[in-house]
């Protein structure tokens, strides 16, 4: 995907996704959670920041790789982190449905 250029993509990059108050960078959550180096779990961050941007621009439902998976799921885990970033980012809450 070629990076976007928009507002949205740019609240997207910049936010940090590390939950306020927590000893851990995201990525190194991720990576320590998932078994992952952290240049791959780096790598992974920005792939679900892509996604997220495909949740709002895709103008249908869209569906994460299991590696971006792991990622929503550990942001899904900060629930007051992941609360408030989909509202002063996405404008609303981004559900997460389980695949059928």
């Amino acid at each position: 995907m070629k990076q976007p250029t928009d507002a949205l993509w740019q609240a997207i990059e910049s936010y940090d996704l590390t939950a306020i108050g927590s000893t851990i960078r995201f990525e190194d959550k991720l990576a320590l959670d998932n078994g992952w180096t952290l240049g791959f779990a780096t790598l992974v961050t920005a792939e679900y920041r892509k996604f997220l941007y495909l949740t709002q621009v895709a103008g249908r439902m869209v569906c994460p790789s299991d590696v971006v998976d792991q990622a929503w799921h550990l942001h899904l885990t900060q629930t007051d982190s992941y609360a408030e970033y989909c509202q002063d980012v996405l404008g609303g809450f981004l559900h997460h449905y389980a695949s059928k």
